[in-house]
C-alpha cells in the first residue's frame, strides 16, 4: 500500500480504498469488513504499563478489574490504539469508518 496518496485517519493510520494501513510502514491493519486493527499485534498486561500515571490496584477507583491493552503494527510495532479496559471487554472493539 502506498501512504502516499491515502487518507490519514491520525498520527499512525491511514485509510486507502478499503484498508487501514499503518502511516509509517504501510502494513495493512484491517481490510475490508475485517474487525477494525484486527491485524494489529495485540499486547495485553496490568494496566501500570500504560504508564506513571495508571495504578496497577485499580480496585479503589472501579469494581471491574481492568487490564491494559494495546494494538501495535505488526510492521515496525509503532503503537495504533492503547487502552486501560475492564478485563471482561472483549479483546476487539469495534470500530466503523
Amino acid at each position: 500500500m502506498s501512504t502516499d496518496q491515502a487518507r490519514r485517519l491520525d498520527d499512525n493510520l491511514v485509510l486507502e480504498a478499503d484498508a487501514v494501513a499503518c502511516a509509517h510502514c504501510g502494513t495493512i491493519a484491517n481490510a475490508g469488513d475485517e474487525p477494525f486493527l484486527s491485524r494489529a499485534v495485540l499486547i495485553e498486561g496490568n494496566p501500570d504499563q500504560a504508564g506513571p500515571q495508571v495504578h496497577a490496584g485499580g480496585r479503589q477507583f472501579v469494581d471491574p478489574e481492568v487490564v491494559f491493552r494495546q494494538r501495535v503494527c505488526a510492521g515496525c510495532g509503532v503503537a495504533l490504539l492503547t487502552e486501560v479496559v475492564p478485563a471482561q471487554d472483549p479483546p476487539m472493539r469495534t470500530k466503523k469508518l
